[in-house]
């Protein structure tokens, strides 16, 4: 199974989330590390993957969260605003 592989060797799964897949919200590390990468998310939609980032990363230690490069620079707001959530 890979999530146990990856747990055994504290290597965190990539949660990838986008308009076109996402994997399961899964922490098998000390850390976790998150891809959102829809260009289409509301404030309600960062407000929900903040309460599944805290409710699912609070044992670990650091949390990564990445959001999609593109044209129109939305990255920047839509991490001010799971910042905020978060706090």
């Amino acid at each position: 199974d890979l999530f146990e592989r990856l747990a055994r060797r504290n290597l965190a799964l990539c949660v990838a989330d986008s308009e076109k897949m996402s994997t399961p919200v899964r922490v098998t590390a000390d850390y976790a590390y998150f891809r959102l990468r829809d260009e289409g998310y509301t404030p309600d939609a960062i407000m929900r993957w903040a309460d599944t980032i805290r409710r699912e990363t609070a044992p670990c230690k650091d949390v990564f969260v990445y959001f999609k490069h593109e044209e129109k620079g939305k990255g920047p707001e839509l991490a001010r605003m799971l910042m905020e959530h978060l706090r």
